[in-house]
C-alpha cells in the first residue's frame, strides 16, 4: 500500500474499521470525523457508535496516524484499532436517552474536574466553569469508572445546560454537593502511597526522609478511582479536612490532573523552590494531556483561603507591613472562602503509585459522546 496522507489514512481506516468490527458482531457501525476540543488538547476525532445509538466513543486519530507515519504496519493499526473499539463498545454503559436529557436523574452522577485555564481557552469557551485561582472547574456527567481505570463520561456544555432549563450556580452548587459522596476524596501520607507501591522492606530503607521531626510531611491527595482526581480541590470541606490531617497550612502541588501532593507548610519552605520542580516535572515526566498547572498553591487553614503561593506571601508581607503602620488590612476572599528530595520524589508519583516514567494516558478508553 502507498503512503497515504492523513485524509487518505481517515478514509481507508473508516471503511476497513467498518469491517473489521462486523466480524467482531458489529454489524453496522456510523464513524464519523470532528475536530475535538478537550482539556490540554484539541484534535481531530474519530467518533464511532452503533448505528441509531445515542452512546458511542471517541478516539484521537491523530495518534494512530502519528504511528502509522513512524512506520507501524497499517493491517497490525487497523486491527488494534478494531480490537480497541469492540473492547470499549462492549463496556460502554448503557444509558437511556430519556435519562440523559433529564437533569433531575442525571445529577447524581455530577463531578468537578480541575484544568490550568491557559491553554484551554476554547475548550472553556463552550462549557460552564467557575474560576479557582488560575485553574477552572468544570462539571462532568460520570457514567462509569471500570476497574482498568478507563472512564465514560460526558462532559457538561453550555448547549446542555441550555437545554436543562438551569442556571451555572445551580449546576455548580449541586456538583459540588453530589462529587463528594459520588466521588470521595481520599488523603494518604506519602509513607502509605510509597509502602503500597514498594512494600515495606524497600520502603524502610528511606522512610524518615519523609518526616521532620517525626512529623508527615507529604500527602497524596485523590479520588477513591484515582482518575481526573485533582477536582477534589473544589469539595467544600476538603481543604479544611487535609488541614486537620496534616494539621496547618499546607503547598498544594499539582503533580497531575489525577492527582494532588500536599505538604506541610513549616514556615521555611520556599514556594519558589517547590514552583522549580513540578515546572521540570511536568516538562520531563507528565504527558500534556494529564498536565495541571506548573504553579504551586497554599492553604490558610486559619483564613480559610486557598490562591497561589505567590499571592500568600504577597497577602502575608502586606499584612504585616499593615500592622507595623498600624493599618486594619482585612482578608482577601477565596473563591473556596465559602464553600526536598523526598518530595521531588512524591511529585512524579502517578495516580497507581506509579513512577511517571511511561504514564498512561486516562482518556485512550474512549469518552461517552
Amino acid at each position: 500500500m502507498d503512503h497515504m496522507t492523513f485524509d487518505e489514512f481517515k478514509e481507508v481506516l473508516a471503511e476497513d474499521l467498518k469491517e473489521s468490527l462486523y466480524t467482531r458482531g458489529y454489524e453496522d457501525v456510523e464513524i464519523g470525523f470532528t475536530h475535538t476540543n478537550k482539556a490540554n488538547i484539541d484534535y481531530e476525532a474519530m467518533t464511532i457508535k452503533p448505528a441509531g445509538g445515542q452512546i458511542g466513543i471517541t478516539f484521537n486519530i491523530e495518534t494512530f496516524y502519528e504511528d502509522y507515519e513512524k512506520g507501524r504496519d497499517y493491517s497490525e493499526l487497523r486491527h488494534a484499532l478494531a480490537d480497541l473499539t469492540a473492547k470499549s463498545l462492549d463496556n460502554a454503559p448503557t444509558v437511556n436517552t430519556d435519562v440523559l436529557t433529564n437533569y433531575d436523574q442525571m445529577k447524581d452522577k455530577l463531578s468537578v474536574e480541575v484544568i490550568s485555564q491557559k491553554g484551554n481557552e476554547a475548550f472553556l469557551a463552550n462549557i460552564p466553569h467557575k474560576d479557582i485561582e488560575d485553574m477552572a472547574i468544570f462539571y462532568r456527567f460520570v457514567l462509569d469508572v471500570p476497574s482498568n481505570g478507563e472512564m465514560q463520561s460526558i462532559t457538561v456544555t453550555n448547549n446542555m445546560l441550555e437545554n436543562y432549563g438551569i442556571t451555572q450556580e445551580q449546576l455548580h452548587n449541586d456538583a459540588i454537593t453530589n462529587a463528594p459522596n459520588y466521588r470521595p476524596a481520599v488523603i494518604k501520607t506519602m509513607s502509605e502511597t510509597l509502602r503500597e507501591m514498594m512494600g515495606a522492606d524497600m520502603f524502610d530503607m528511606f522512610a524518615e526522609g519523609l518526616k521532620h521531626d517525626g512529623k508527615e510531611m507529604v500527602y497524596v491527595a485523590s479520588t477513591e478511582d484515582k482518575v481526573n482526581g485533582a477536582g477534589i480541590i473544589a469539595y467544600p470541606e476538603f481543604l479544611k479536612d487535609a488541614a486537620e490531617k496534616i494539621d496547618g497550612d499546607f503547598f498544594v502541588l499539582p503533580s497531575s490532573r489525577h492527582e494532588i501532593i500536599l505538604i506541610a507548610d513549616d514556615g521555611l519552605a520556599d514556594y519558589r523552590y517547590l514552583q522549580d520542580m513540578v515546572e521540570q516535572v511536568n516538562a520531563s515526566e507528565v504527558r500534556p494531556e494529564d498536565k495541571l498547572t506548573d504553579n504551586v498553591y497554599h492553604y490558610d487553614s486559619k483564613d480559610n483561603v486557598f490562591e497561589l503561593a505567590a499571592h500568600y506571601e504577597e497577602r502575608i508581607a502586606a499584612r504585616e507591613a499593615a500592622e507595623i503602620s498600624g493599618e486594619d488590612v482585612g482578608d482577601k476572599s477565596s473563591v473556596l472562602k465559602d464553600l526536598g528530595d523526598k518530595v521531588k520524589q512524591a511529585s512524579i508519583i502517578n495516580e497507581k503509585g506509579e513512577k511517571l516514567k511511561d504514564p498512561k494516558s486516562k482518556s485512550k478508553g474512549g469518552e461517552a459522546i
